[in-house]
């Protein structure tokens, strides 16, 4: 926020009087800019990060989902660990059965969850993202038109993403769901 003050004072007795002048000067001192700590202003970076990789991850995911699970080379660079092999099956699965997501559903919220330190300007940060998803307006449509979507498992459910660092990109490594941890 910026601050001006302009003071003049004067005074005069009538017209051909000498006008006095007083122009008082105003000293005004920046109070000191809080700083943050590197070590937090590092782990608040690698959080949003994170955040932004996984949000880039569902998005993706949605749009493979969209054209029927036939090509997931747009996820490639996004996935890392053992969800890769898990996923690449998972699609290679929905694609033979000719299921087609039709409707997606919402990410309702991303909070932090852990967040665990790697070599500093090396990488190997992970982040534990919990994520409740909302998948209740989501359908998943097989060739017959039937849905592929198991409606008794909870539609509201938080899942446990985590997110690692490679020195100059991230991957989404891991995603656990837990059918008790509704949201």
């Amino acid at each position: 926020m910026a601050v001006a003050a302009a003071l003049a004072a004067g005074c005069g007795s009538g017209p051909g009087t000498p006008t006095a002048t007083s122009t008082p000067t105003a000293t005004v001192t920046a109070s000191p800019t809080p700083t943050l700590d590197p070590a937090l202003a590092e782990q608040q970076e690698s959080v949003e990060a994170a955040t932004a990789t996984l949000a880039t991850f569902l998005r993706v995911s949605d749009e493979i989902a969209e054209a029927g699970y036939a090509d997931w080379s747009a996820m490639s660079t996004l996935v890392g660990g053992e969800l890769r092999t898990n996923l690449v099956s998972f699609f290679e699965q929905s694609r033979d059965l000719g299921a087609r997501q039709t409707s997606r559903g919402t990410v309702e919220s991303i909070v932090l969850k852990e967040f665990q330190p790697g070599t500093p300007g090396a990488g190997g940060e992970r982040v534990l993202l919990d994520a409740c998803l909302d998948n209740s307006t989501s359908e998943v449509l097989l060739p017959d038109g039937s849905s592929d979507i198991d409606r008794s498992y909870p539609q509201r459910v938080v899942v446990t993403y985590t997110v690692q660092h490679h020195v100059d990109f991230w991957t989404v490594d891991d995603a656990q769901s837990d059918a008790s941890r509704t949201c």
